[in-house]
């Protein structure tokens, strides 16, 4: 999964500011349409904003379900 790629490269930069990063989503299907690189791009850009955001360490909680789950 795309998402789980760009968690494993921004890995050690979050422990570098002390960071844990836990995964809590569940899909039916792994599909988002859209270019593959850009959206990797958009996932990188919102980790690394986070791991910025908190300089003295902290949990980054990466969550998502399909829309159509209540």
């Amino acid at each position: 999964m795309l998402l789980d790629q760009v968690l494993a490269l921004m890995e050690s930069q979050a422990l570098l500011y002390n960071i844990e990063v836990e995964k809590k989503y569940r899909f039916k299907e792994e599909t988002i349409v859209g270019d593959e690189n850009q959206l990797k791009q958009v996932f990188i850009n919102y980790i690394k904003n986070a791991i910025e955001a908190m300089p003295d360490g902290g949990i980054l909680l990466i969550e998502g379900s399909d829309s159509d789950e209540s």
